[in-house]
């Protein structure tokens, strides 16, 4: 645990700070590809003329979507993650998660949607060999259908976690982020972050629950 103080993640294969302008201009596309999805698929979903070729085309552009919106979001959190007390790194986070919950957002009805569409053309677009890579994530998918709610209220499930749960988490992270702890380890009193603490609690050494607080 000593050696892991100060290490960094090196993230550039993401982007190259969290000043990167790509962070803005990939947030920008995957918003804009969600409106695409939005023109092309809304109100077609649930249709029993719905098919195996127009789901898969859907499930592409729904990845397009994510490829570009979930990879600042990903790079936020680990960011924060890296340094909870980095003003830059809060920031960020909190900038990237607003976008990402108004695209995200944008296609929630794919899901209310896919929770209507008829048994009969669920069940047809399953036993298509073509879809065999999928079958399992539909299968899974549709025993939500009975706890699907309107779109309109899955949006503002979304909107209060954003501001509810995931807010207070940030927050909790950013307050407990710089506690240090006074842990006794085999005789001896270290100084220690709460990660560090809470590596005990999962350690394979029987000894190791034995240390002090």
């Amino acid at each position: 645990m000593e050696k892991a103080k100060g290490v960094k993640w090196d993230l550039s294969f993401l982007y190259d700070g969290t000043e990167d302008p790509k962070i803005e201009e990939h947030l920008k596309r995957g918003d804009e590809l969600a409106n695409e999805f939005v023109v092309n698929y809304r109100d077609k979903i649930a249709s029993s003329e719905f098919n195996t070729k127009m789901l898969m085309e859907a499930l592409e552009a729904m990845e397009k979507v994510y490829s570009f919106a979930t990879r600042p979001y990903h790079y936020a959190m680990l960011k924060f993650s890296e340094d909870t007390q980095n003003p830059q790194n809060q920031a960020l986070l909190a900038k990237v998660q607003q976008s990402f919950t108004v695209t995200n957002n944008k296609l929630v009805f794919f899901n209310v949607e896919l929770m209507k569409m008829p048994d009969a053309t669920a069940d047809t677009i399953m036993a298509d060999p073509e879809f065999a890579h999928y079958k399992h994530w539909l299968a899974e998918a549709r025993k939500n259908k009975p706890y699907t709610l309107s779109e309109k209220e899955e949006q503002v499930i979304n909107l209060k976690d954003s501001t509810g749960k995931s807010a207070l988490v940030q927050l909790y992270e950013e307050y407990t982020g710089d506690f240090d702890f006074e842990m006794e380890v085999d005789g001896e009193m270290k100084t220690m972050t709460g990660e560090e603490v809470a590596s005990y609690f999962t350690s394979e050494e029987p000894e190791a629950s034995q240390t002090r607080l």
